[in-house]
């Protein structure tokens, strides 16, 4: 029997990439940097990350709320958003791993192509758990994140005002190629962020007011 070989790896991932191309623009998410994925709402941002690591096929999915005025400063982030969520294919798949693990033989290489997409294509329902403020909350609480850090403080927060405000929940999805290829900068850009709820304390009390203990 031939092994499954380097460059198999390496056809399996740029092969499953193609076909997530195909899927997910039928789910309103648009490619903003080299196998990843963003879809973008009024109010946070969904991501998805494809990567190969030394023993599978890895897909990180994401929800991403902005940040607002000198937040970053506070958590000591560069990036324009603060996660909601986070979790690896594979557990959503039920695997005891984070990612698919490559096949040991060459004939196994479509039925794991296969099964990895079966599986992404499934896993895409991991989103619902974020459709609402109270709905993300659960979530971070029932995943056992650290809800008294200052990015939890924030975070609940954010998803209060939200809860008040349902209009702003409504804000047109915003579909937009013209980004530079850094999925960090794409998730927020600066036209979006002026679609975004102005929050009462968004100027330096706020920030103290998070960094209470």
């Amino acid at each position: 029997m031939i092994f499954f070989s380097e460059e198999q790896m390496k056809k399996v991932v740029k092969e499953i990439g193609f076909e997530v191309d195909k899927i997910l623009p039928n789910c309103r998410f648009y490619k903003c940097q080299k196998r990843w994925w963003i879809r973008k709402w009024g109010w946070k941002t969904d991501g998805i990350r494809l990567s190969r690591t030394f023993t599978g096929v890895l897909f990180n999915f994401e929800v991403d709320i902005p940040l607002i005025k000198n937040l970053d400063l506070l958590y000591g982030i560069e990036s324009g958003g603060a996660s909601l969520g986070s979790d690896n294919l594979g557990y959503i798949s039920g695997l005891s791993t984070a990612t698919h693990e490559f096949p040991r033989f060459t004939w196994q290489y479509e039925k794991f192509k296969q099964r990895v997409i079966n599986d992404f294509t499934k896993g895409l329902e991991w989103f619902s758990n974020f459709n609402t403020p109270q709905s993300c909350w659960d979530y971070r609480v029932k995943n056992e994140w650290d809800i008294n850090s200052p990015a939890s403080k924030y975070a609940k927060e954010y998803l209060h005002y939200l809860g008040g405000h349902p209009d702003r929940l409504r804000l047109d999805y915003k579909h937009d190629y013209n980004f530079p290829g850094e999925y960090e900068q794409a998730l927020f850009d600066v036209n979006y962020n002026k679609s975004m709820p102005h929050m009462p304390g968004e100027d330096d009390s706020f920030i103290s007011e998070l960094n209470k203990d």
